[in-house]
């Protein structure tokens, strides 16, 4: 008799995808938050990706996150500009897909790392070049700047950049009518959701990058 060779079943990776709007900024300090990580905890076993779209508008984001669907999807963009941002949260929900959204741009994110402030700016260009803030601590600072993510986490710039930023959540809501949208908010960011986020996927502590060294 013909024996019939078992199915081997073969194990497939879980998938954490990232879309970003910013072409350069958002992907680089993601991957090099994810390197340090992979090298620290040796998470090998767990497959993220930075993702790079072919349009960056915050829905057009949406419309290729859909498409691919993974374990876990998140898509990070910010106001600075952008239309179609109230039905992008609508239809990212609807689809339970995750956002990491800055206001008024990834910038706010970046500045938590030195100082809290509740400052708002119309556009980008006005937050990076505002010597008071932003511009005294990056003097040139470019979005294509290739160590951003060790200029803005050396001296602990990580946590203290979290608890900024999760003070910031918690206050600039309450200027606000009770129920606004917090892409209606400025400043604001909740990046650090999609860090604790990446830390989980890799069953790392998220408290532990919380942690002065």
């Amino acid at each position: 008799m013909s024996r019939q060779r078992p199915t081997i079943k073969k194990s497939v990776n879980p998938v954490f995808r990232i879309y970003t709007e910013g072409a350069e900024t958002e992907p680089q300090y993601i991957r090099k938050y994810i390197e340090e990580y992979l090298n620290r905890n040796n998470c090998f076993n767990k497959v993220i990706f930075a993702y790079k779209p072919k349009n960056h508008s915050p829905f057009c984001l949406l419309k290729e996150a859909k498409e691919l669907k993974d374990d876990q999807t998140w898509i990070v963009f910010d106001r600075d500009g952008h239309g179609k941002i109230p039905e992008t949260f609508r239809a990212a929900k609807k689809a339970n897909i995750n956002i990491a959204f800055s206001s008024i741009s990834f910038e706010t994110w970046i500045l938590m790392h030195f100082e809290y402030t509740s400052k708002s700016y119309a556009k980008c260009e006005d937050l990076t070049s505002d010597n008071g803030h932003f511009k005294k601590h990056i003097v040139d600072y470019d979005k294509a700047l290739p160590n951003l993510f060790v200029i803005a986490t050396k001296d602990n710039g990580l946590p203290r950049a979290i608890a900024n930023a999760e003070k910031l959540c918690t206050e600039i809501p309450r200027g606000y009518p009770a129920g606004t949208p917090i892409y209606d908010m400025n400043p604001y960011t909740n990046f650090h959701l999609l860090l604790d986020a990446i830390d989980r996927f890799l069953k790392i502590d998220p408290n532990a990058k919380r942690q002065k060294r």
